[in-house]
C-alpha cells in the first residue's frame, strides 16, 4: 500500500512538473500561419506547439479531473472580464469597419507586421483565463506542490538570465545591469529572454518569501545562506533599476521596519537595514567602480606594450569613485523627448517622469471623449486595442481594461480588485489563526506587489508571469480560506 501511495505521489509530482513546463514554455509564444509551406521551419512549428500548450493542459484536466475549486464569485469575475474583451473584439471588427480598414492600411502596422487579426485577439482573451482554469482544477496538496515547483522554476530561469546578463555587463562600461543589451534583445534557445523590468519583478517575487521566512520563520538551519541570497537579490533588484520593483522593495522594508519597532525587535531592525539596504547599496557603488578599475588596468597594460612608459599611471589616476547615476529618482523618462521653443535652440522636456505613461493614458481617455468616428466606444475594442490606437502598451491594467473591454470590463476589474482586498483582509483579520503559516503572508506580499505593478503595467490582464503567479497565489489563498 505504501509503495502504491509513493508511486501515486511520484506521478502527481511529474504531472505538476509537466504543467509548470508547459505553462512557462508558452509564455511569449505567438501563433504563425503555416499556409505557405515555403516559410515553414522547425522554429515555426515549435513556436506553434508552445502556443497551444495551455489549451492542451486545460482539455486534459477537464477530461480527467472532474473536481475543481468552487469559487463562484471569483470565477464569474474572471469570466466577465474575458467576456468584456470578447465584446470589445466584436465591436472593433464588426461595428467599426472603417477603423478596421484604416488599421490594415496603417504603414506602422504593415512595417511591424502587427495587423488586425481577430483569431489572435480572441486567443489573447482566452489565454487571460488559462492560468485560472488550470489552477482551479488542482486540489489543496497539488496547489501547494505547484507553488513550490513554480518558485524553484522562477529561480532557475531568473538566475540563468542573470548569468548571461552579467557576462555582457562585465564586458561593457555601463554602471547598471539595466543597460545590458541582453536584457533588451537577448534570446535563449530561440526564445526571447526576460527583459530587465520583468527580471526585476521575478527577483522581487523570489525575494519576498525568503525575506518573510528570515524575519518571522522558526527554522534557521540555513540562515547564513538565506542572508547571502537576500543580499544578492537586493543588489540585483537595485541593479535592474525597475522603479516599481524598487519602490515596492522599499515599501516592504518600511512595513517590516514598523512591525519590528512595534515588537521591539531592534536586533532584527539593524539586521534588515544591513542586509536589505546598506550592503546592497555598497555593492551598487563598488561594482561599477571596480569594473572601471579593471578596465583602467587593462588600458594600462595595453599602453605598457604599445607606448613609452611616461605618464602610464595617469590612466589609473583618472579613476573617480562616484555613486552611479540611476533612473530611480531622476525627473527624466527612459527616452527623453524635447520640444524646440525658441529660435536660439532652447528646448523643454516634453516627456514626463512616468516614462510617457501619463500621455498614453490621456490618449486613451481622448478616444472615448473626442473620437466621434468610433462606434460604441463604451464597449471597448478588444485585447490589442492599445497597440492599435496608441501604438504602445496601455501600461496600466485599469486603462487596458477600459480600452479593451470598455466600461463593462472596467467594472469587473474593479470588482476583482475588491475581491483581492477582501481576501487579504480576511487573513489579516485572522492573523492569529495563520500566524505560523509563512506561505500565506508571502503570497499576500506577492499579490500586493502585482497589484501595485498593475498600476503601471497591463500586468495580469495579459498572459504572462504576472497572470500565472497571481492566479496561482489567489487560488491557494482561496482554497486555504475555504478549508
Amino acid at each position: 500500500m505504501k509503495k502504491l501511495i509513493s508511486y501515486k505521489s511520484l506521478y502527481r509530482d511529474i504531472f505538476l512538473l509537466i504543467i509548470t513546463l508547459f505553462i512557462w514554455a508558452s509564455v511569449g509564444s505567438k501563433y504563425h500561419s503555416m499556409t505557405n509551406l515555403n516559410e515553414v521551419n522547425i522554429k515555426t512549428i515549435l513556436n506553434n506547439i508552445r502556443f497551444f500548450f495551455p489549451l492542451i493542459i486545460i482539455i486534459f484536466l477537464i477530461i480527467f479531473k472532474s473536481s475543481y475549486q468552487k469559487s463562484y464569485f471569483l470565477t464569474n469575475i474572471i469570466f466577465f472580464i474575458f467576456l468584456s474583451f470578447l465584446i470589445g473584439n466584436y465591436n472593433l471588427y464588426f461595428n467599426n469597419n472603417s477603423i478596421f480598414e484604416a488599421l490594415n492600411n496603417d504603414k506602422y502596422f504593415i512595417q511591424t507586421g502587427y495587423l488586425p487579426n481577430l483569431t489572435r485577439d480572441v486567443m489573447m482573451g482566452i489565454y487571460f483565463m488559462c492560468s485560472y482554469l488550470i489552477f482551479s482544477r488542482l486540489n489543496k496538496k497539488e496547489t501547494i506542490k505547484l507553488l513550490k515547483i513554480n518558485y524553484i522554476f522562477l529561480i532557475f530561469i531568473s538566475f540563468i538570465t542573470l548569468y548571461f546578463a552579467y557576462v555582457e555587463y562585465f564586458g561593457n562600461n555601463k554602471e547598471y545591469l539595466y543597460f545590458t543589451q541582453f536584457l533588451i534583445t537577448g534570446e535563449l534557445f530561440g526564445v526571447p529572454t526576460i527583459r530587465s523590468l520583468g527580471l526585476s519583478r521575478n527577483l522581487l517575487i523570489i525575494f519576498l518569501p525568503l525575506a518573510i521566512f528570515y524575519l518571522y520563520g522558526e527554522k534557521k538551519k540555513f540562515n547564513f545562506l538565506i542572508i547571502l541570497l537576500l543580499i544578492f537579490l537586493s543588489t540585483n533588484i537595485f541593479q535592474l533599476q525597475s522603479r516599481t520593483s524598487i519602490y515596492a522593495f522599499f515599501l516592504f522594508f518600511l512595513i517590516n521596519f514598523l512591525i519590528l519597532v512595534y515588537k521591539h525587535e531592534f536586533k532584527k531592525i539593524i539586521s534588515i537595514a544591513i542586509i536589505f539596504i546598506i550592503i546592497p547599496q555598497f555593492l551598487n557603488i563598488f561594482i561599477p567602480n571596480f569594473k572601471k578599475l579593471i578596465q583602467s588596468y587593462q588600458s594600462y597594460e595595453i599602453s605598457e606594450n604599445n607606448e613609452n612608459k611616461e605618464n602610464q599611471f595617469s590612466i589609473i589616476s583618472e579613476l573617480n569613485i562616484k555613486i552611479p547615476v540611476g533612473r530611480i529618482f531622476t525627473t527624466a523618462p527612459n527616452n527623453p523627448e524635447f520640444k524646440k521653443i525658441h529660435k536660439d535652440d532652447q528646448y523643454i522636456l516634453i516627456s514626463e517622469y512616468s516614462s510617457g505613461r501619463l500621455e498614453l493614458w490621456r490618449q486613451i481617455l481622448k478616444l472615448f471623449k473626442d473620437r466621434e468616428d468610433l462606434k460604441n466606444s463604451f464597449l471597448g475594442f478588444g485585447n490589442s486595442a492599445d497597440r492599435f490606437f496608441i501604438k504602445e502598451s496601455a501600461s496600466n491594467s485599469i486603462f487596458y481594461s477600459l480600452i479593451s473591454g470598455g466600461l463593462f470590463g472596467l467594472f469587473f476589474l474593479i470588482l476583482f480588485y475588491f475581491y483581492i482586498l477582501r481576501l487579504i483582509y480576511y487573513f489579516l483579520k485572522n492573523k492569529e489563526k495563520y500566524s505560523k503559516d509563512i506561505i500565506i503572508f508571502s503570497l499576500i506580499a506577492i499579490i500586493i506587489f502585482i497589484m501595485l505593478r498593475s498600476l503601471v503595467e497591463s500586468s495580469f490582464l495579459v498572459f504572462g508571469t504576472d497572470n500565472i503567479v497571481l492566479f496561482m497565489c489567489l487560488l491557494f489563498l482561496n482554497n486555504k480560506k475555504l478549508t
